[in-house]
């Protein structure tokens, strides 16, 4: 199962490594990464396009369109990249490595409509 992860920055900079991070260590590895940007005004657009260890999709806004929208643009993106499930998540986060996984599990297990 393909999942899409998606996020909504704006200027997020000093987030971003912690979040960074737990993308990284997760050990389910069928995911794209959907980063919409809300016109963020520090470093955070540089530190997006620095960070290469996993795939990840950047779409940029011109203005703050608020994250209600970005998110949707973020799900349309992730369903033209055929994602069987859209995870939307903080980047204020930090999550265990476990988390795709272990929610890919509980749908395995329990079943979820689609």
């Amino acid at each position: 199962m393909k999942i899409g992860l998606v996020t909504v920055t704006f200027n997020s900079s000093s987030v971003l490594d912690d979040f960074f991070v737990s993308i990284k260590n997760q050990d389910y590895n069928n995911f794209k990464l959907y980063i919409v940007d809300n016109a963020s005004s520090d470093d955070t657009i540089d530190k997006v396009e620095k960070w290469d260890c996993h795939p990840k999709i950047l779409l940029k806004n011109n203005k703050n369109i608020g994250v209600s929208s970005a998110n949707n643009q973020g799900i349309n993106l992730a369903l033209n990249d055929n994602c069987d499930f859209i995870l939307l998540i903080n980047n204020d986060t930090i999550f265990e490595d476990k988390l795709i996984s272990k929610l890919i599990d509980a749908h395995i297990k329990y079943g979820s409509s689609i």
